[in-house]
């Protein structure tokens, strides 16, 4: 065998060894396994993930979401409700006191009037009319009404069907919305100052 035969078989000697010295140096590929029983999901958060955080920031992601969701829910606090000034408060008791006033004062015009009979008997009849025609006011009981010469007494009574505030309401445009119902006469409303009960109460109506 010449000198160029053995010089070529060396080197493909030196190129196998090299290639099998390289193939068991490499550490071992993990089998990949696929179960087709299983079907694909999806994950959805409130705000985007960066996919290469680990297991723990996939989940604090998750719980973040979740928080966000339900804070979001949330109503306003009770500071944000209830930030009133104290000139607020100030106005609201002299509004209180102002209306207190009014019903006393209304009160007392009720034990001094005479009744004026060509108008005192014709509105009696008008608020009757009022409380048994309009359905608004079914639930309400009308106890009695007694007109003198300036102003009208409405005695009710509420049922426990319908809430104190509500039923003042209703009554309130009731009367506005009568054909005699004039927009300069005044009106007071008074009785329990809880407003979520039925019982009895009072209005004033003045012309």
């Amino acid at each position: 065998m010449s000198r160029h035969a053995y010089r070529f078989y060396g080197v493909l000697f030196l190129l196998l060894l090299v290639t099998v010295i390289v193939q068991y140096s490499l550490p071992p590929q993990p089998e990949v396994r696929v179960d087709s029983h299983k079907q694909p999901f999806d994950v959805e958060f409130a705000e985007p993930v960066d996919v290469s955080t680990s297991k723990d920031s996939t989940e604090y992601a998750t719980v973040d979401a979740k928080r966000i969701e339900k804070e979001s829910a949330i109503p306003p606090t009770s500071l944000e409700l209830n930030s009133v000034s104290a000139s607020s408060i100030d106005i609201n008791r002299a509004n209180a006191a102002q209306i207190h006033a009014t019903i006393d004062d209304f009160k007392q015009r009720m034990d001094n009037e005479s009744i004026d009979q060509s108008w005192a008997y014709r509105r009696q009849t008008e608020i009757n009319d009022v409380f048994i025609n309009d359905e608004r006011l079914r639930d309400l009981k009308l106890k009695s009404v007694d007109c003198r010469e300036t102003l009208c007494q409405i005695n009710l009574s509420s049922q426990p069907t319908i809430g104190r505030f509500t039923a003042m309401m209703q009554v309130q445009r009731a009367l506005v919305a009568a054909p005699w119902y004039q927009s300069h006469m005044r009106s007071a409303i008074g009785g329990d100052s809880d407003a979520d009960h039925d019982g009895d109460w009072v209005i004033y109506l003045s012309r």
